[in-house]
């Protein structure tokens, strides 16, 4: 069928099945990789045949006699009410944009080979094996359940003069939502990106920060719209281990001033200041805790308080750090104060309309063990609420606040990762409205229900009543442990509609699929989606697209700066 399978046997025999003695249990336990599918992922034979069983009508013979698809070439994809073979799109992917030019106050890679100069490249190195990722936009104006832009992430690094990056992780606005925020959750920048024109336009480099080693920027948060706060889950600062806090200044008048081309190192030239960095690595004395890995950050912006902000930990409880000036902790919350959820902690969602700056923080514990939101107060800087999680909630990982349009209530929207689940909770009193809805339902049917929706972080959309969940997929490239890895997730955009908030129901607009063809390596795998402006809903899927290649040129002419680099002023 035009598909190349890896077949790897396991080494026990058991009875017959699909009415031939050679089909043992051992056989459909043999786990099959899909090279050329957009599955790209490892589950076993029978897993297969049963999905396709429960969806198809298939008997067991049928089932193992004839593919469900031609995967070198189809996917099995919702169309209307049903699930069929659709033919996959094998229109080539579209050429780059090329380049950025000189214009006058940089110059170009593209010119790395300069005519007339004899260049010879003299070492070549592969620098990031994985780099780039692919930003989707779904806009809701339109009207059609379609992405509106697609855009490789790699392509726009270049086409601005920056180096494309790996592992692109969240999607951040700014308040005024002119700008968007990218980080790299494996690697050590932010890009940001033009909001109407999705270019780049800046690249925050946190090497540039002094006394700091290593470093991997998980997310961040904006101060007013001219701020942007780097949360590094494991840099050393001065010596101080245990991740840190960094604050740059963005000029965009400069940057708009400098035009296109930015492949200078950051700075004031560049519109990007350093300002301040604070290492984490000290609240370990004050929370009670083994070490610190700041996860994120947040705050209440419509509040009093709006520069204080709550720093979540991977290893438990968390600290208020207040971020003008230099930026100082105000405040460590201990270990003690969270109760029986003590692994770890995770995002941060303020409340849409509460002037008592209050903020709610998303606590996870230690996998099996129980799981809680809390309310954090920035006045009084402490906890003032803790809701338990049902005992079926595992990994919980999207956090949305949701306003009744009936009543005006306002309610908790909680996604699980592992369970496939939705909690609601009432913001009043905590009371599970709605408890462990099965997120998968809508898709499966039969005894042996196999899940397509691995949910990640999450955006409520009160205009349409919708919540919007990035879709991991098959083979997560962060955080998911291997032994809770979906072979069935199938990554994109799904889409929830809530009437008031309590009465979860998938529509026909149900989910929105990535394109395989854009990830030369592995799987696509969505994780950071937000809405931006009025209308657009954008989510990141954070498989690279490429990878990155440093060469080393001898050219024999004079240097770019038109110099031979200050030899005289080294020679006696």
């Amino acid at each position: 069928m035009g598909s190349v399978v890896l077949l790897v046997s396991l080494p026990y025999v058991l009875a017959a099945r699909c009415g031939v003695d050679s089909c043992t249990d051992a056989v459909l336990e043999t786990l099959a990789r899909d090279l050329t599918a957009n599955y790209k992922g490892f589950s076993s034979c029978e897993s297969r045949m049963n999905w396709v069983k429960s969806n198809t009508g298939r008997t067991e013979v049928e089932a193992c006699e004839k593919p469900l698809c031609d995967w070198s070439t189809h996917d099995y994809k919702l169309v209307g009410t049903e699930m069929s073979c659709v033919a996959r799109d094998a229109t080539p992917l579209p050429a780059p944009p090329p380049p950025s030019r000189d214009n006058g106050t940089c110059t170009a890679a593209d010119g790395f080979l300069r005519l007339g100069c004899a260049s010879q490249v003299a070492s070549n190195t592969t620098t990031a094996e994985r780099a780039g990722g692919t930003l989707y936009v779904h806009d809701t104006a339109g009207g059609v359940w379609r992405w509106s832009a697609i855009i490789d992430l790699g392509d726009a690094a270049v086409a601005s003069g920056f180096t494309p990056r790996h592992k692109p992780h969240m999607v951040l606005p700014s308040p005024n939502h002119k700008y968007v925020a990218v980080s790299y959750t494996s690697d050590q920048f932010v890009h940001i990106l033009s909001a109407e024109a999705k270019q780049m336009v800046a690249c925050i480099d946190a090497r540039l920060v002094p006394g700091l080693e290593g470093g991997l920027i998980h997310t961040g948060a904006w101060y007013g719209d001219d701020h942007f706060v780097m949360v590094d889950m494991t840099g050393s600062l001065y010596g101080v281990q245990g991740g840190a806090l960094h604050k740059f200044f963005i000029n965009f008048t400069r940057i708009e001033e400098r035009g296109s081309c930015r492949c200078t190192n950051n700075g004031a030239d560049d519109g990007l200041t350093h300002e301040a960095s604070l290492a984490i690595g000290p609240s370990a004395v004050g929370r009670g805790t083994v070490g610190t890995k700041p996860i994120a950050i947040g705050t209440n912006p419509i509040g009093a308080y709006r520069s204080l902000y709550f720093v979540t930990d991977a290893k438990g409880a968390g600290s208020i750090v207040d971020v003008t000036g230099d930026m100082a902790v105000v405040a460590d919350l201990p270990l003690e104060a969270f109760g029986a959820c003590e692994g770890g902690g995770l995002w941060t969602e303020h409340h849409p309309e509460d002037e008592e700056a209050r903020s709610w923080y998303e606590f996870l514990g230690a996998s099996g063990d129980k799981q809680c939101l809390y309310q954090i107060n920035l006045k009084e800087k402490q906890i003032t609420k803790t809701y338990n999680l049902p005992a079926a909630a595992n990994d919980a990982h999207g956090i949305a606040f949701c306003k009744a349009n009936s009543t005006g209530k306002f309610f908790l929207l909680n996604t699980n990762r592992v369970s496939a689940t939705l909690d609601v909770l009432d913001y009043q009193t905590g009371e599970l409205v709605v408890d462990s809805y099965n997120l998968n339902d809508r898709f499966m049917s039969g005894d042996e229900r196999m899940k397509m929706l691995m949910p990640d972080t999450i955006y409520y959309r009160a205009y349409d009543s919708a919540l919007y969940m990035a879709a991991r997929g098959p083979s997560p490239v962060s955080a998911v442990k291997p032994e809770n890895f979906n072979p069935n997730a199938t990554a994109g955009l799904f889409k929830l509609s809530l009437t008031d908030c309590i009465d979860p129901a998938y529509g026909n607009d149900a989910f929105l699929l990535t394109e395989a063809r854009r990830v030369p390596v592995g799987s696509s795998d969505v994780h950071g989606v937000r809405g931006v402006g009025p209308t657009e809903v954008w989510a990141i899927d954070q498989a690279a697209t490429g990878s990155v290649q440093t060469y080393e040129i001898f050219s024999k002419c004079a240097a770019y700066n038109g110099g031979v680099g200050g030899d005289s002023a080294e020679m006696g």
